[in-house]
């Protein structure tokens, strides 16, 4: 399955939780990440990862990840 990087981490790498907390129900994860369902493939296992310390995000099902801004700008498509 191809991985589709909409972009690389830029900015505060805590905005990451502040605008995909606005989408998705993030939950804790392994060590500081987050997961929850992802709002682009709907996958039905909540593989949508959350890392905070890094600023980033990638779902496990489909692929697609980024940052903040990249996350911001996939949604609103």
């Amino acid at each position: 399955m191809p991985t589709t990087m909409l972009g690389s981490a830029s900015g505060d790498p805590g905005d990451i939780v502040a605008v995909v907390g606005r989408h998705v129900a993030l939950a804790p994860h392994a060590g500081d990440r987050l997961r929850g369902d992802c709002p682009f493939c709907g996958s039905p296992a909540p593989a949508f990862i959350v890392r905070p310390a890094h600023g980033t995000f990638h779902c496990l099902g489909c692929g697609v990840g980024g940052d903040a801004a990249r996350f911001a700008a996939a949604i609103d498509r």
